[in-house]
């Protein structure tokens, strides 16, 4: 595989999201679950890969910047919930040159890894002076201050008033635990009261004509459900939907469900491919706990084990569906036991990992 040399931490950064269409992990626990060799491999995988890809996580931060105009007017109040954390609706432009790789929400926000659709089709992405991408993050009305982005410099994105910063954190990268980048940002509030972002942690000359592209191109349509290749008909109380990540070009998706411990939530659960995931055969001999739960074959292995590391309370489970794979990942077993998960398997529906249009809600 030919591919530019990495000699930064923005290329490192830039190559693993450009080409991040694989299955995405769960949110940080799966992220720190493999093991070295495994996550070795999977940065190495570019875009026609099927295996799970390190995952890009927005954070969107306000920090102490320079001032440049007098502070503006408090914040409104914080509004109602304008939708779930299950509810996407950032787009693109019909026609535009760029495409979402990556895509996700929580209960107030949404972010969208924007990359340059040249790139993505190219074994050698990152042209000089190009506009490569950018970060998009979406705050829900009634969850932003804007007082930081607001002491900017004012320019207009998408028709409307915005603002344009030179230093704003954008992006961690994980499982590398790598500290947050700052790096140039502009943004602006949405008709419908959302604020929106676009960064990059790449400060050139070009930086602020780039970010105004991108934003120019993001519109936010109405919210739609996140579907997935699986609906529980059964979840144990306190378990909603709060997290989702989708890689539309996989097509691959992550979905949280319960309390949210920092990086981590109670349960995650991950749909992909086997087809061509060379780690697969790996993690099946890992785990030779095996049942069959409506005829499908089910792994099952608590922490600590030899495929996945992370807290000693979790536990991790397999669930083999034809040529898709559902990873199941538990913060603590004593929460969430072996039999609640054979429970949750025994009563869910399962369609194709590859086909989107037999998607269903992640739970009823």
């Amino acid at each position: 595989m030919g591919s530019a040399l990495v000699n930064t931490l923005e290329d490192l950064r830039r190559t693993l999201d450009t080409h991040a269409t694989a299955a995405p992990d769960a949110f940080g626990l799966i992220e720190r679950a493999r093991t070295h060799a495994v996550r070795l491999r999977r940065r190495r995988r570019i875009l026609t890969g099927t295996g799970t890809a390190l995952a890009i996580v927005l954070v969107s931060v306000a920090v102490p910047l320079f001032l440049r105009q007098p502070a503006p007017a408090p914040s409104p109040p914080a509004a109602p919930p304008s939708r779930s954390a299950a509810q996407l609706s950032v787009e693109l432009v019909p026609g535009s040159a760029f495409q979402i790789t990556t895509r996700g929400g929580t209960e107030d926000s949404q972010w969208a890894t924007v990359r340059a659709t040249v790139d993505i089709e190219s074994a050698r992405p990152g042209r000089p002076g190009a506009n490569e991408g950018a970060d998009v993050i979406v705050h829900d009305p009634g969850t932003y201050d804007p007082a930081v982005l607001q002491r900017g410099e004012p320019v207009t994105v998408a028709g409307r008033p915005g603002w344009y910063v030179e230093s704003l954190p954008s992006v961690v990268i994980v499982p590398l635990d790598l500290p947050a980048a700052a790096g140039p940002a502009v943004g602006f509030q949405d008709p419908s009261g959302a604020w929106v972002t676009v960064g990059d942690v790449e400060a050139e000359e070009t930086a602020r004509q780039h970010l105004i592209e991108i934003g120019n191109q993001v519109r936010l349509a109405e919210p739609i459900e996140a579907g997935a290749p699986f609906q529980f008909g059964w979840l144990p109380e306190g378990l909603p939907v709060s997290r989702v990540r989708q890689l539309p070009m996989g097509p691959a998706v992550t979905f949280g469900f319960g309390p949210v411990s920092g990086r981590d939530v109670a349960l995650s659960v991950t749909a992909q491919s086997s087809v061509g995931d060379r780690d697969w055969p790996m993690i099946k001999d890992g785990m030779p706990d095996t049942v069959t739960v409506n005829g499908n074959t089910v792994r099952y292995a608590a922490r600590p084990n030899a495929v996945w590391t992370g807290p000693d309370t979790g536990a991790d489970m397999t669930v083999e569906v034809g040529t898709c794979v559902f990873y199941f990942h538990v913060l603590d077993r004593e929460r969430l036991s072996r039999p609640d998960l054979l429970r949750i398997v025994e009563h869910a529906r399962f369609t194709s990992c590859d086909d989107p249009s037999t998607w269903l809600p992640p739970a009823r």
